[in-house]
């Protein structure tokens, strides 16, 4: 307590500093820059770039190269007017080192220099400078090349004439102070993403991005943004990836109480079923608390409990149609057609096995006559055959009725999923004598339609999923074994009498 009264009673003039400056800036640099980290020390490229921006927004700027040196420095050169050089009528300075060691000062504040701009306003290219080691500021004007340079905001000498130039522009180049940022390192993707942002946002300007630093192969980077149609572009590749109702861009370019405006939009599609249940829901709910507040109001319910508990009610029934809809499409159909798929093929395992059970009962029958009747051959012959021949046309007529539904097919191989590097067939093409090409191959008949697939060696519905039969080489058979026809060598499928 006493050492709070001391300093409270010693609290006097002498307490209140005051940075002058670029000081402000080195002392509490996050509050210019957002903070010291990754995310601040990007920033600096930022700031440094939206300069050149404003110069192009204003007109006078159609290039602009930022390059990331080896050293781990940034440098960002324009082709616009160049900031000026001669002496401010205040300050009694070259312009160009007010606007890179002076806070708020700038172009910016002048209606008549820059009608839009971007950056810190006055603050952005003088906070790069504070919070570099170094920096070098050249600009090409009037033929000549003008410099100075920096350590920590404060100019090493006045602003002097250092060569000849048929350019004009500004360049700029700063070291960040590791002192002061906790990263030091420069990320291509996060200035990459920044600069296609701004050739997205300002049409027809050219922004060449370099890195000078070698990979481990030794290559360096090079990259060109350039969007002729600017904000339409823009909206074309954030969305790229989404189906849209229609492909043209809804685009606007106005002028408003002297701000520009611009406008892009594009609709992406709904699938139809999410549009149909959204408006079913909406209406259903609108219709149901109706009838319900009509109910309550009849009903001598408080009018101020009644748009809310009818509403509560409605959505409550809604909800419970749609987790209804949505077990029953989503979860339960599926798992039934599952179920009904697997039942099919333990049924087809059955009844071939039952069919080879007949089969061996016939025979044994053969066997039994032949041995009761030994000497008598060709009448146990002439016995067994008719029974079998009886067995055949009772099958063939069972067959019938399948192969009556089965209409005319032709057939088509995929070799999306073909594996086999060693097959005849070239990359991307089928062959039916490819084991992984039939092996998904499906039927369409003579409109087009899928009608069945194939899963190995077995044939199933592509509408029930059930199995109709087997593939046995190119031939097609049913379940008893009957040979429906077979496919030639260009998927035609000809159907057995």
């Amino acid at each position: 307590m006493a050492e709070n009264q001391n300093t409270a009673n010693n609290y006097s003039a002498s307490n209140i500093q005051v940075l002058e400056g670029l000081e402000a800036v080195r002392k509490r640099p996050a509050m210019y820059i957002g903070d010291i980290s990754e995310k601040g020390l990007h920033h600096l490229v930022n700031e440094t770039v939206d300069n050149s921006i404003d110069e192009a927004m204003a007109g006078y700027c159609t290039d602009i190269e930022v390059t990331i040196n080896e050293d781990n420095s940034i440098t960002v050169e324009d082709n616009g007017r160049g900031i000026p050089v001669d002496m401010h009528e205040k300050l009694h300075k070259s312009a160009l080192e007010v606007v890179m060691t002076v806070l708020h000062a700038g172009g910016k504040f002048d209606k008549g220099s820059y009608k839009v701009s971007g950056g810190l306003h006055g603050v952005g290219v003088s906070c790069v400078n504070a919070l570099s080691t170094h920096m070098l500021s050249q600009v090409f004007r009037g033929g000549k090349i003008y410099q100075q340079e920096y350590e920590k905001g404060k100019p090493l000498y006045p602003v002097k004439v250092v060569g000849e130039t048929n350019k004009r522009g500004t360049r700029q180049q700063f070291w960040p102070d590791p002192t002061i940022f906790t990263h030091t390192v420069y990320k291509w993707d996060i200035i990459a993403n920044r600069m296609r942002e701004l050739a997205f946002l300002n049409a027809g300007i050219k922004i060449t991005l370099r890195d000078l630093r070698p990979d481990e192969e030794g290559k360096t980077k090079e990259q060109v943004f350039h969007a002729k149609d600017g904000l339409k572009e823009f909206v074309r590749y954030v969305d790229r990836h989404r189906t849209h109702l229609f492909d043209d861009v809804i685009y606007l370019k106005t002028e408003k109480q002297g701000i520009p405006i611009e406008i892009a939009v594009m609709y992406k599609k709904f699938e139809s079923i999410v549009v149909i249940m959204s408006v079913f829901c909406i209406v259903l709910t609108g219709v149901l608390s109706f009838l319900f507040y009509k109910y309550f109001i009849s009903s001598g319910t408080p009018k101020y409990e009644t748009d809310k508990l009818a509403t509560e009610i409605a959505a409550t029934i809604v909800f419970a149609i749609v987790t209804f809809l949505f077990v029953t499409y989503v979860i339960v159909k599926p798992i039934a057609r599952l179920l009904r798929r697997i039942f099919t093929r333990v049924a087809y395992k059955k009844h071939h096995e039952e069919t080879q059970t007949l089969d061996d009962k016939i025979e044994s029958l053969v066997n039994r006559i032949m041995k009761d009747y030994g000497g008598e051959k060709d009448e146990v012959l002439k016995i067994s055959s008719k029974m079998y021949s009886d067995v055949l046309a009772e099958r063939e007529k069972e067959a019938a009725k399948e192969r009556s539904s089965y209409g005319s097919y032709s057939s088509s191989y995929t070799a999306s999923n073909c594996d086999d590097v060693d097959s005849e067939h070239s990359s991307g093409a089928s062959s039916e004598s490819c084991d992984s090409c039939s092996s998904s191959q499906t039927f369409v008949d003579d409109r087009g339609r899928d009608v069945a697939y194939r899963d190995g060696d077995r044939v199933y519905s592509s509408d029930t999923h059930d199995l109709v039969g087997y593939m046995s080489g190119n031939q097609l058979h049913d379940y008893d074994g009957n040979t429906l026809g077979e496919f030639d060598n260009d998927g035609n499928f000809t159907k057995y009498k």
